[in-house]
């Protein structure tokens, strides 16, 4: 499968299971939308996704890039539990844009408290960020906005990263890549796919300039 035919794929799954309206987000991102457009519309695409949405799009991602990576060494099973899980902290800590986000120690005691004993090893996995399948979640929630910011309006994602950010249309992709590179490191498939995406995006922002 091309690069080109595994994104339109992606896409489409999403784009399947986004249609239905939305029946909760998150608040911050109806001030973001009423801050750029004054109006509040519950269908606009600025308005992002809820925390199980995000969730949930997890999965879909990794199930439909996992098979051409070719590592013995990731196992899909633990990568889905431990997408599943890994933001649950944000019912009780609220998150904030990744490139601008520190480190908040009450997000481990948090998670920790929600989730039944079952899970906590895989948390645990994901707080220790050595094995290859937590690398591999980790690449598969790093890369997964990355498809929602194809799927909207330009202009939207630039209001985005304009309000969060106070940065130009030319300086998204840039930091997109410089940030996120590193969690697509270990895999060259991860790597190749991740740097197409970006330029998919980087295509799109300058259709509108």
């Amino acid at each position: 499968m091309t690069y080109q035919a595994l994104l339109d794929t992606i896409l489409e799954l999403i784009h399947w299971y986004s249609t239905v309206r939305r029946k909760n987000t998150q608040p911050v991102n109806r001030e973001l939308y009423q801050a750029v457009w004054k109006e509040y519309d519950p269908d606009a695409l600025l308005v992002r996704e809820s925390l199980i949405e995000h969730v949930w799009s997890l999965p879909i991602i990794a199930t439909a890039i996992f098979p051409y990576i070719d590592d013995d060494a990731v196992d899909l099973g633990d990568t889905l539990t431990m997408l599943a899980i890994h933001d649950i902290w944000e019912l009780e800590v609220w998150d904030e844009i990744w490139f601008t986000k520190q480190e908040n120690k009450e997000e481990a005691s948090a998670a920790l408290w929600f989730l039944h004993p079952m899970y906590h090893s895989f948390y645990m996995d994901v707080e220790r960020q050595k094995t290859s399948t937590w690398k591999f979640a980790k690449s598969i929630d790093k890369i997964a906005p990355e498809f929602l910011d194809i799927l909207c309006d330009p202009q939207i994602t630039i209001a985005r990263y304009q309000q969060h950010m106070n940065i130009s249309s030319d300086e998204i992709v840039p930091l997109k890549l410089s940030h996120k590179r590193k969690y697509m490191e270990r895999n060259p498939y991860m790597l190749w796919f991740f740097e197409y995406v970006c330029k998919h995006c980087a295509q799109q922002l300058q259709w509108i300039e």
